[in-house]
C-alpha cells in the first residue's frame, strides 16, 4: 500500500513535463553541458599536438612594443638641431640684410645732402633776409622773366642781372644762390666750377629752373608758391598744367634743393642679396606721388592738385609731410 502509494505520488510529481523543466534546470545538466561541448566529441579521437599548445612567443608582444612599433620618426623630429640652426641663422640673415639695406641707403642720401648747395636752415635764413621779396614781386618777375627771355632759355648771369633790376638792389645773402645753381651745374657736368664763378655766359639754363631757385629766397606761403609755380609751367592752359609740365617742376625742385634728400631714392632693380637704390626722376616722385593720392590716370593739374602732390609723402616739397604729420 506504501509503495503503492508513493509509486503513484512520484509517478504525479515526476510528470513527462516537469521531468523535462527539472532536467531542464538543474546544476548537473548545465555543468554538464558546459563541461562536454558536442564540438568536442568530435575532436577526442585525434591526438594532441603539442606545436598547438605552444603559444606564439613572437606574435605576443606587449603594448609599449606596438606602440613604439606603429609610431616612426618624422622628419621634423629626427632634423629637430638642424631645423633650429637653419630657422637661427635665417633670423641673423634677415637682420644683416636690413642693416646692409638701410646702410647703402643712408650712403646716397648723405651724397644727394653733400652735393646740395644749401642747407635747410640757410633757406629760413635768406628767407628771413628778404621779406620784402612777397609773392607779389615774385609773381612780377616771374612775368617779365617770361616776357624777356621768350626763348625760355637763359644764361645765370643774365638771370641775376634781370632780377636786380627788377629788385633795384640785389638780394640779401644772394651768394647761396650762387651756391645753388654752382652745384647743379657741376652735378650735371655742364660746366666748371671756375667757369661759373667767372660769369660764363655760355652756361644756358632753362628758364623755369633759374625761377624755381629763385623762389628760395621768396618770403611767401605754400599756397602762395605753388600758385606761382603753376602759372609758371603752365604754357598752353592757364588753368591746368600738363603731367610733363608738373614732372618737370618737380625735377627742378629736387635740383634745387626743395626735396628732402630721402624722397630722391627710390628702388632699383637689383634686390638680392641687398636692396640697390638709385635717384629718381621727377616724373617717377610724380608718379610715385598720384599713386599715394590714387590718382593713377591723372595727365592735368589743377592748382589744388599741384599742391597735393608736392605736399604728399612722395615728392614732400619744402619738408611740408613732416609738418602735416606733426599736425595731425
Amino acid at each position: 500500500m506504501t509503495l503503492l502509494f508513493g509509486h503513484t505520488l512520484r509517478k504525479c510529481l515526476f510528470s513527462a513535463d516537469s521531468k523535462k523543466n527539472l532536467l531542464k534546470n538543474s546544476y548537473f545538466h548545465f555543468y554538464k553541458k558546459r563541461k562536454e561541448p558536442k564540438r568536442l566529441l568530435f575532436a577526442r579521437n585525434k591526438p594532441y599536438s603539442t606545436a598547438s599548445l605552444t603559444p606564439n612567443v613572437a606574435a605576443i608582444s606587449t603594448p609599449s612594443e606596438v606602440k613604439s612599433s606603429e609610431v616612426k620618426e618624422g622628419f621634423f623630429s629626427r632634423n629637430l638641431g638642424t631645423i633650429f640652426g637653419c630657422v637661427v641663422l635665417g633670423i641673423a640673415g634677415y637682420f644683416y640684410r636690413v642693416v646692409q639695406n638701410n646702410r647703402s641707403r643712408d650712403e646716397l642720401v648723405a651724397q644727394i645732402e653733400e652735393s646740395c648747395g644749401i642747407e635747410p636752415f640757410e633757406i629760413e635764413d635768406m628767407r628771413s633776409a628778404n621779406r620784402e621779396f612777397s609773392a607779389e614781386v615774385f609773381a612780377d618777375i616771374v612775368r617779365k622773366a617770361q616776357e624777356a627771355f621768350p626763348s625760355g632759355m637763359a644764361t645765370y648771369s643774365a638771370f641775376v642781372a634781370f632780377v636786380a633790376a627788377q629788385l633795384g638792389r640785389t638780394l640779401q645773402q644772394g651768394y647761396l644762390l650762387d651756391r645753388v645753381v654752382i652745384k647743379h651745374l657741376v652735378n650735371n657736368q655742364n660746366c666748371s666750377t671756375y667757369g661759373v664763378q667767372e660769369g660764363d655766359t655760355n652756361s644756358v639754363l632753362p628758364l623755369p629752373f633759374l625761377l624755381v631757385a629763385l623762389s628760395l629766397a621768396t618770403c611767401t606761403s605754400v599756397d602762395e608758391r605753388v600758385k606761382i609755380y603753376h602759372h609758371l609751367m603752365s604754357q598752353s592752359n592757364p588753368t591746368e598744367i600738363s603731367f610733363t609740365e608738373a614732372a618737370t617742376l618737380i625735377e627742378d625742385l629736387k635740383n634745387t634743393c626743395q626735396i628732402p634728400a630721402e624722397k630722391h631714392v627710390h628702388h632699383a632693380d637689383v634686390k638680392y642679396p641687398f636692396q640697390k637704390y638709385r635717384l629718381a626722376t621727377g616724373e617717377e616722385m610724380l608718379k610715385a606721388s598720384l599713386q599715394e593720392l590714387k590718382l593713377e590716370n591723372t595727365q592735368s593739374f589743377s592748382i589744388h592738385q599741384l599742391l597735393d602732390v608736392l605736399q604728399s609723402r612722395a615728392v614732400c616739397a619744402w619738408g611740408e609731410c613732416f609738418s602735416r604729420k606733426r599736425n595731425l
